[in-house]
């Protein structure tokens, strides 16, 4: 399964339209909030600048957002993030709010990597 995911993100990552915000999954919201907030925080004593989750909101609103994987990190970031800013703009694909009409390949990877989040974190941590 990771397999399949990691290909995905990868075909996904070249589409080169940006695909519509569909929204963050609530359920993950106050989390999201409250880590990105104290990871800024943290950031500020080593000169790291990590975007507030309300902030990449309205930047995938403007922007769309697009899939930008690397080794075994997927991350959706704002359309017109550079590379350089992953770490510090994204969120991670279980993150996404799934809606009637979006790609049905967003879909896919939103929902492999809800699945694979606990497996990933775990070999990660190893």
């Amino acid at each position: 399964m990771l397999k399949d995911y990691l290909e995905l993100a990868k075909r996904l990552g070249e589409n080169r339209e940006p695909f519509k915000f569909c929204g963050i999954n609530q359920k993950y919201y106050p989390t999201l909030k409250a880590e990105l907030e104290e990871l800024g925080k943290q950031g500020e004593v080593f000169g790291v600048t990590v975007t507030p989750i309300d902030d990449l909101i309205t930047r995938f609103k403007e922007e769309g957002m697009k899939v930008f994987w690397e080794d075994l990190n997927v991350f959706i970031i704002p359309a017109k993030c550079g590379s350089g800013d992953v770490w510090a703009s994204s969120i991670s694909p279980k993150h996404l709010q799934i809606v009637a009409g979006m790609n049905e390949g967003l879909v896919d990877l939103i929902e492999m990597d809800e699945k694979l989040h606990p497996i990933r974190q775990s070999f990660c941590q190893v």
